[in-house]
């Protein structure tokens, strides 16, 4: 939670799972529940709360999404925190009363500001989330939609295929194939029978325009948006040949 690591496959580790006002809550509610509320949900929260780090610690990649279990133990651990301190303070004084609630009030509406904050000003604008949910493929699909009816993709990638589920939903209508490792075959051959042939390049591969040029020439080059990880590089390169 102070440490966060990136899961580079949900995206989350951007920020910490839960803000330390909340992990303090938490173990106010461990130390509240085992002296007032003893109960198996009570012992069930705390030992995963306990043993969860554990699993985290003692595994390979994705210490993150096996910490993230704690999240709604943490949180009801915090509800009896906050649930005793305003039981134990509403029997007593006015002035008690209302410092027991000003205190819950004031951890709660901290907890809320770091939540939405970490997740807006750190996790959905930072680089390598926006890496892991692959903006490059978004817009590649937005682009490949675009194209005429008659248009058919050679799509090069590393990291995704021509049929990935992005492309299929952004482009439902594109025509195409997968090409260059590690989804498809490592050829440059081209069927015009398909239709209008439109190399469409990713990453690494984008240096191989100068081939497909040489081998191909007069055709028109399309540089996609330059990406916010990448400002230097376009988000995709397209070679579409003539006629």
């Amino acid at each position: 939670m102070l440490h966060p690591q990136l899961d580079g496959v949900a995206g989350n580790g951007s920020a910490g799972i839960v803000p330390i006002t909340a992990v303090v809550l938490a173990g106010a509610g461990i130390l509240l529940g085992i002296a007032r509320r003893w109960h198996p949900l009570v012992l069930l929260a705390t030992l995963t709360v306990l043993l969860a780090p554990f699993a985290a610690v003692a595994s390979k990649d994705f210490a993150m999404r096996r910490a993230m279990i704690m999240a709604p133990f943490l949180a009801m651990l915090g509800g009896i925190a906050a649930a005793e301190i305003i039981r134990s303070s509403w029997n007593r004084r006015w002035l008690i009363r209302v410092a027991g609630a000003a205190v819950v009030l004031g951890v709660l509406v901290n907890i809320g500001y770091r939540n939405i904050n970490d997740y807006f000003r750190n996790t959905a604008t930072s680089q390598s989330t926006r890496w892991v949910l692959g903006q490059e493929l978004v817009l590649t699909s937005t682009y490949v939609e675009s194209l005429p009816d008659d248009a058919y993709v050679y799509l090069y990638s590393e990291r995704w295929p021509f049929h990935y589920e992005i492309m299929q939903f952004f482009a439902p209508d594109a025509r195409g194939e997968t090409r260059g490792a590690p989804y498809g075959p490592d050829s440059l051959d081209i069927d015009r029978q398909q239709g209008r042939p439109v190399f469409v390049l990713l990453g690494d591969y984008q240096g191989l325009l100068d081939v497909i040029e040489e081998q191909y020439p007069g055709g028109t080059v399309v540089d996609g948006p330059p990406l916010p990880y990448r400002p230097t590089n376009p988000t995709y390169i397209a070679y579409i040949l003539p006629p």
